[in-house]
């Protein structure tokens, strides 16, 4: 094999390893609790969200409920591969005591015309604090926050999210 033909696939290599290095799928990863990773030091208040019509989000008002905050973006595959799991999620668990976030810190008419053509149960939102602020490296990321506004869960890389070990952690927060 000539020296060209093995630049060319070092190179090749090199641009696919700094395209997928921001948005890496694992779903068989473990789950880490707050205490293992510190997550957001100033508590869920430090999350500033909006919907997409630009209204406030405040986390605080869901407290008494699970809120499963998911960060994705309108490029990531994985992101976009586990919203039907997430559908299908509501649809097992209900809204009744669970709230679902989608949140990316995309340009919020980004947001809006995927938004458009990908409906889902969910609720979309604007991320408006700087993802590195959160800890975020990878999407996408979820935290799970609990009924008194902890985030107890944080669940990196894409997962099927109807899945019975996933239904079984939510309904035991």
């Amino acid at each position: 094999m000539g020296l060209t033909v093995i630049r060319n696939y070092a190179i090749a290599f090199l641009v696919l390893t700094i395209l997928f290095s921001g948005c890496r799928s694992d779903s068989n990863q473990k789950v880490s609790t707050i205490e293992e990773q510190s997550v957001v030091e100033d508590g869920v208040g430090a999350i500033v969200l909006e919907d997409v019509e630009a209204r406030t989000i405040v986390l605080e008002e869901y407290h008494g409920k699970v809120v499963i905050l998911n960060f994705w973006a309108t490029w990531c595959k994985p992101c976009i591969a586990e919203m039907p799991s997430i559908d299908r999620m509501i649809a097992e668990l209900g809204e009744e005591e669970y709230v679902y976030l989608a949140a990316s810190d995309e340009n919020l008419d980004k947001i809006k015309k995927f938004v458009e053509k990908n409906p889902h149960q969910f609720q979309y939102a604007h991320l408006k604090t700087n993802i590195y602020k959160l800890g975020l490296s990878v999407l996408p990321t979820t935290f799970i926050i609990n009924r008194e506004g902890e985030v107890v869960e944080r669940v990196i890389g894409a997962r099927e999210w109807d899945s019975k070990e996933t239904i079984e952690l939510l309904r035991s927060i």
